[in-house]
């Protein structure tokens, strides 16, 4: 995972270790389907990704994250049926759509 966040900017800050559950931290934090199903502690994510220093686009593409999620909890999507089914099959078609 470290490489993955590191090809996209993600870098550790000066004088701060980044472990594996820094990483799943931060990689959580774009999880659309444990944030719609209330399954995250904000505060808890804070905490363990304050090492990484973000890019601006990066940290824009999270903030949209959070958005969408605030929004699908508001609409109640974790009551759908299937619902993890049902984003996996959405970024599924969005990203063969855009090749």
């Amino acid at each position: 995972m470290q490489t993955s966040f590191s090809s996209l900017g993600v870098a550790v800050r000066p004088d701060m270790k980044a472990e594996s559950e820094n990483y799943k931290a931060l990689a959580s934090s774009f999880d659309l389907v444990l944030g719609a199903a209330g399954e995250l502690n904000t505060a808890q994510l804070l905490n363990q990704t304050r090492c990484f220093e973000l890019p601006a686009w990066v940290k824009i593409w999270q903030k949209a994250t959070c958005t969408f999620v605030a929004t699908l909890t508001h609409l109640k999507a974790k009551e759908v049926g299937h619902f993890q089914r049902c984003v996996q099959d959405l970024l599924a078609e969005v990203c063969a759509n855009s090749v």
